[in-house]
C-alpha cells in the first residue's frame, strides 16, 4: 500500500517533528500575548515530547485525557491561565462540553466570536433572536 509519508519510521519522525513545531509555535503565541492558552491535541504517546518541548520554551503545560489514547495539552505561561484551563475542563470542556464551555474555551484560546458561533452552529446549536 502506498503511503505519502514513506515508511512507518518516516511517519513517526514526521509526527514528532510536526508536534514539536506546533508546540514551539503555541509557546511563542502564549509568550507574546497572542493567546492566553493554546491547546494541542495529539496521541498520548507524545506526552513526554510535548512536555519536554514546552519546558525548553519556558512555558507550562497541563494534560487532559481525551479518551481513545489521545490527550489535550494546554500550554500557558502563568498560574491564572492554569486555573482557568482547569476550571473550563472541569466544568464541561472535557468529553461532554456545553455551549457555554465551548464559547469560553474558544475565547480563552483566542478565537473570534464569529469563529466560536460558527463552530457552535456546526454542532447544531442556534440562537433565537430576542423578541
Amino acid at each position: 500500500m502506498f503511503s505519502p509519508w514513506g515508511s512507518a519510521m518516516d511517519n513517526e519522525e514526521f509526527q514528532r517533528g510536526y508536534i514539536t513545531g506546533v508546540a514551539v509555535t503555541y509557546c511563542e503565541q502564549v509568550k507574546t500575548g497572542a493567546k492566553l492558552i493554546a491547546q494541542l491535541g495529539c496521541s498520548a504517546a507524545f506526552r513526554k515530547l510535548v512536555q519536554d518541548t514546552v519546558t525548553v520554551e519556558e512555558c507550562k503545560v497541563r494534560f487532559f485525557d481525551r479518551g481513545c489514547g489521545r490527550i489535550a495539552a494546554l500550554i500557558f505561561e502563568d498560574d491564572m491561565s492554569d486555573f482557568l484551563a482547569q476550571k473550563i475542563m472541569a466544568e464541561g470542556g472535557g468529553s461532554d462540553p456545553t455551549p457555554l464551555s465551548i464559547w469560553a474555551t474558544g475565547k480563552l484560546f483566542g478565537y473570534s466570536d464569529e469563529k466560536v458561533v460558527s463552530y457552535l452552529k456546526g454542532l447544531g446549536y442556534s440562537h433565537r433572536p430576542i423578541k
